[in-house]
């Protein structure tokens, strides 16, 4: 009896013995997927931080780009301005030379009327 009991206790402690090395070679392989899964988040980790890197580079050459259509659309705007002042210029003096056409035309029209006159009047 003494004998079973001993086989007994004997199979129980080599059940336990491949039980505790089934659990550490599954630790073992947790482990390793640990190391591998902590090894992918360093990865994506260096990855983000090179994307973040990108996206600041894109945000500041956005800012660049923003600042620069400012400034075209103010110069545009003082050269609307500056176009339309020269517009306004040329159109007065453009004005002022049909006037003086017609002032002009006026003058030759009274004029030739009074040669006309003298004429008959040198003739009688």
């Amino acid at each position: 009896m003494e004998e079973k009991r001993l086989e007994r206790i004997e199979e129980m402690l080599i059940s336990l013995i491949s039980m505790v090395g089934n659990l550490n070679k599954n630790l073992q392989t947790m482990d390793g997927r640990l190391q591998n899964l902590e090894s992918k988040m360093d990865n994506l980790e260096s990855r983000m931080q090179n994307i973040e890197g990108k996206m600041d580079k894109l945000e500041s050459r956005m800012d660049n780009l923003e600042s620069r259509m400012q400034n075209v659309e103010e110069e545009q705007s003082a050269m609307r301005k500056e176009n339309e002042a020269n517009f306004k210029q040329v159109n007065q003096k453009l004005k002022d030379l049909l006037a003086f056409q017609e002032h002009t035309w006026e003058k030759t029209v009274r004029n030739e009327r009074d040669v006309a006159v003298i004429k008959k009047r040198l003739e009688l």
